[in-house]
């Protein structure tokens, strides 16, 4: 079967036992997660305006986007997922998540202190983003890694270096879920902490920050050849 043009992701799982397996219990969650992390993804791209805390109903090009992507065949090492996720047709193309899971993790790690996550939150980052996240990685699991593989038809300037998360960072991005999700109250905005936060998302995605990448989706402008922050792997 012959597959569009597309992006490939590829989720890379370290669970004990043989090489190209998975206990189910493990596996299952984790696709959950992977599943939740699209939808995410997709939502903050979508979304008029931050939402450190996204409403349980998603709009439609939301589903419809989550609804387009697809599982290939695992790839050879410990178990790796190829996510296939086609490019959005039409001139509507944007960055699927611009997010900054990572650096803010890490900034926490550094500074042996839960950083104001509500600060990221207008480079793509919220609760559901986190939740995600650290669903994919499982309860005490030894963590995991994206790897990508972009569409010729829109090129990156370089290659994008693999993103590892572990479980101090997992650790983290469950604290900062609790603490947007404490932040924002009932109504999942927080007008205080998204005053304090940086002027606009592109200064955000122009920053420093380690880890950070742009995966296109359904979004709200023409998109342009990607250039990728290439932090430390």
């Amino acid at each position: 079967m012959f597959l569009p043009s597309a992006d490939w992701k590829f989720l890379r799982l370290t669970p004990p036992g043989p090489s190209g397996t998975a206990p189910l219990v493990e596996l299952v969650p984790a696709l959950a997660g992977l599943r939740d992390l699209m939808t995410a993804a997709a939502a903050a791209e979508a979304a008029p305006e931050p939402q450190p805390v996204q409403p349980a109903n998603k709009t439609q090009v939301v589903k419809d986007h989550v609804s387009s992507v697809r599982l290939d065949q695992t790839r050879v090492g410990s178990y790796v997922v190829a996510v296939y996720t086609p490019l959005p047709g039409g001139p509507a193309q944007g960055s699927l998540f611009d997010h900054d899971s990572r650096e803010a993790a890490d900034l926490s790690i550094r500074d042996d202190e839960l950083a104001d996550f509500t600060r990221f939150a207008l480079g793509g980052l919220s609760a559901n983003l986190c939740e995600a996240l650290v669903k994919i990685g499982g309860e005490d699991g030894p963590g995991f890694s994206f790897d990508f593989t972009w569409s010729p038809d829109l090129p990156v300037e370089q290659p994008t270096r693999r993103i590892r998360l572990a479980p101090p960072q997992l650790a983290t991005l469950d604290a900062g879920a609790k603490d947007l999700r404490a932040r924002a109250g009932p109504k999942g905005h927080d007008a205080a902490g998204i005053r304090g936060a940086p002027a606009s998302r592109a200064s955000l995605r122009r920053g420093c920050g380690h880890g950070r990448v742009v995966l296109r989706g359904p979004g709200r402008q023409q998109a342009s050849p990607r250039q990728d922050d290439l932090g430390p792997p």
